[in-house]
């Protein structure tokens, strides 16, 4: 997941949206910090600490996943699902795609940040399905057999 983020991030550094938007959105498990910096200047200026903090906590949040035993192929669907899905609700905003181009400069663009947010839409959701599951299961356990 990291290196997944990482690179959708440093894509979407280069190929930002409109006035920085889709990067800082899409890129909010790093860019989070900058919310603690005083007067950051420009974003080039601090891309290695919102890289950092974005690669330990995916880091994180994928070492939790293991932990409590997330399939590996649940979330990969659910992120292919994601990622298409988020693309598809973006691109849509616009009548065209050429008017959506206009809007953020590039299809790349939609594609990185698309990535991004559909990485951390299919966390969510695999935490979802993974808690409703053992719930389910210790429901079923706990039930007195006759």
């Amino acid at each position: 997941m990291p290196i997944i983020w990482a690179i959708a991030a440093i894509t979407s550094y280069f190929h930002p949206g409109d006035e920085y938007a889709l990067f800082v959105i899409s890129t909010i498990a790093g860019s989070w910090v900058c919310y603690f910096m005083h007067n950051i200047g420009h974003l080039r200026d601090v891309l290695w600490i919102i890289m950092v903090t974005g690669v330990g906590s995916l880091a994180l949040v994928g070492f939790l996943m293991d932990k409590l035993r997330v399939s590996g192929r649940v979330w990969g669907t659910l992120f292919g699902v994601c990622f298409v899905a988020v693309l598809l609700l973006s691109r849509l905003q616009y009548p065209t795609l050429d008017r959506a181009i206009a809007k953020n400069g590039s299809i790349t663009a939609y594609v990185a940040a698309a990535c991004n947010n559909g990485l951390y839409l299919s966390i969510l959701m695999a935490f979802i399905i993974k808690g409703t599951a053992t719930a389910m299961k210790k429901n079923r356990s706990d039930e007195p057999s006759t």
